[in-house]
């Protein structure tokens, strides 16, 4: 009797969990190889794997002969990796094998599945999941070619369509949202903590369309030095932040920290002259979320983008019905190597 192999995709995404969840599944670069090397084994019977980590999705990829068990056991080494029950884990996951995987995985990386649709960001960062796998020595025979293949797909898909047009991006979508909540934006005074390429994206963004009054912080004090000269903006000391919010009409926070920056009980109590918004870009969260109860205080999150990125970007819908018979294609053509691998 033959044992199929399969490719199997576990996950969720914005879609799926809010932030308040997704934040707790956020797996860094530097513990990715951990985890890989701990889940690929025979007592999983997972053989290869790769982990997608972004700030809208977490998602496990792997090849497996008896996808039910290793799929339990993956969840059971999620659940204890991120601290949040089996059952939660089941409930809000899904879950894809052979071409639905493929179907899935070609989707990500063509953007079809991002908040912001047609975004670029993914597939830079789908590579670089791809390749900690490999590195770690967690990939083989299947997983690059179905990763290998996601690649050419997201690449043939922006030359092809009209999908990527405009470079649209989550902090071109933060952009919105200030300007969309904020009355004569180059009025006003902006504060951006954290030079991440959210951070750094939008500082370009907002500078390059007006001569608003821009102040950055950075834990690394050369990078705010270098920056704010180079975009003629203010930058004031990291761990000064709090003795300057209240300078400031607009603050962002777009960093990597595990937990909050900006904390509620460092606001209460203070009594803002004009009112204040807070756009959280961080996953986890940057800024505590209890602060949107102190007056004259706004706070967004990460996931209150998506109804900005929605009606901004319903002239991209259009192009779908290319990008999806792209994909079947794609899908198509995978399968059959799948199929004839298998059977080597």
């Amino acid at each position: 009797m033959h044992i199929h192999t399969h490719t199997v995709v576990l996950g969720t995404d914005f879609n799926a969990t809010p932030i308040e969840t997704r934040e707790k599944l956020v797996f860094y670069s530097h513990n990715k190889e951990k985890f890989l090397k701990s889940i690929v084994s025979p007592e999983t019977k997972i053989t290869e794997a790769v982990v997608l980590s972004t700030c809208n999705r977490t998602e496990f990829y792997f090849v497996t002969q008896d996808t039910d068990y290793s799929t339990n056991s993956l969840l059971n080494a999620i659940s204890s990796y991120c601290g949040i029950e089996y059952s939660l884990l089941a409930k809000i996951f899904y879950k894809y094998t052979c071409e639905a995987a493929a179907d899935h995985l070609f989707r990500v990386t063509s953007g079809l599945e991002s908040m912001v649709i047609g975004e670029n960001e993914i597939l830079g960062q789908v590579k670089e999941a791809y390749q900690i796998s490999v590195c770690a020595g967690c990939s083989g025979a299947f997983l690059k070619k179905l990763f290998e293949k996601s690649f050419s797909v997201g690449k043939n898909i922006r030359t092809k369509t009209g999908i990527g047009k405009g470079a649209y991006s989550v902090f071109s979508v933060s952009y919105d949202l200030i300007q969309k909540h904020t009355v004569n934006l180059p009025a006003k005074k902006i504060l951006i903590i954290g030079l991440s390429k959210m951070g750094f994206g939008l500082l370009n963004r907002i500078k390059k369309d007006n001569n608003t009054i821009v102040t950055i912080a950075n834990r690394t004090i050369k990078k705010s030095e270098h920056f704010s000269k180079y975009y003629n903006c203010n930058y004031i000391r990291y761990e000064q932040i709090y003795d300057h919010l209240d300078e400031y009409n607009i603050v962002v926070a777009a960093t990597a920290s595990p937990s909050h920056i900006i904390n509620y009980d460092n606001l209460y109590g203070r009594h803002f002259k004009t009112p204040v918004t807070f756009i959280d870009m961080g996953v986890p969260r940057n800024i505590d979320p209890e602060i949107d109860g102190i007056a004259k205080i706004t706070l967004f999150n990460i996931d209150d983008l998506k109804k900005i990125s929605e009606d901004t970007l319903k002239k991209r819908t259009s192009e779908i019905d290319k990008v999806v018979e792209i994909i079947n294609k794609s899908v198509g053509s995978y399968t059959k190597w799948h199929k004839e691998k298998v059977l080597i």
